[in-house]
């Protein structure tokens, strides 16, 4: 069988592109990291991953291009600064260039919001790869700024943020008080009377 008859018959390829079936995993916390490169990943550099990453839950090549990694964020595992760290070392010792944007850390989804959030964010990170494609690492955070910044559609991203913020106990003044201190972090943990680390 071939490697693209196998990722059509696959449940997560189902569920997250041709969009049948139910999630294959029901997980509390999840964060779908989109990796862009010019070539097909090689299975050593995807062992890689799995050994990196111990809460990755599924590899997904999506395109030719685009490979997006399923984590189970329960534990919450730093994601960014590891795999930053080790950017340079994987593009040198495998010969390729990676682009790789990190989605959010989503909890409480329900029915169908990972498909909907994966359409989302892989819709947003496409629109950055074509407009400002010089950049390697991108979080959350950098993406979504850039994309309100340009009024670009971000899908259900503004509406699940809102959520988000409705459900969480306090979020409304941290945001404001990190908006007045213009994202200063000790300034925030100041005037909100908190630690700088529980911030």
């Amino acid at each position: 069988i071939s490697e693209r008859m196998q990722d059509a018959e696959d449940s997560w390829y189902q569920y997250l592109l041709q969009k049948k079936g139910q999630v294959p995993l029901k997980m509390e916390t999840v964060q779908l990291i989109y990796v862009e490169h010019a070539h097909r990943l090689s299975s050593d550099l995807l062992e890689l991953f799995h050994e990196l990453l111990p809460n990755l839950v599924k590899v997904l090549q999506v395109s030719s291009t685009r490979t997006v990694l399923v984590l189970n964020q329960e534990q919450g595992l730093e994601t960014v600064e590891l795999l930053q760290d080790l950017l340079p070392t994987v593009e040198s010792d495998f010969g390729l260039k990676l682009t790789i944007f990190f989605g959010n850390v989503w909890a409480k989804l329900q029915n169908d919001d990972l498909r909907q959030i994966f359409d989302s964010e892989n819709q947003v990170f496409s629109d950055f790869i074509r407009y400002k494609g010089d950049e390697q690492i991108i979080s959350f955070a950098q993406m979504i700024l850039w994309a309100f910044s340009r009024n670009l559609d971000m899908g259900v991203i503004p509406l699940r943020i809102q959520q988000l913020m409705d459900d969480t106990k306090d979020i409304t003044d941290i945001i404001g008080t990190m908006w007045q201190s213009q994202g200063n972090l000790v300034q925030t943990a100041q005037k909100l009377f908190m630690h700088r680390n529980s911030l």
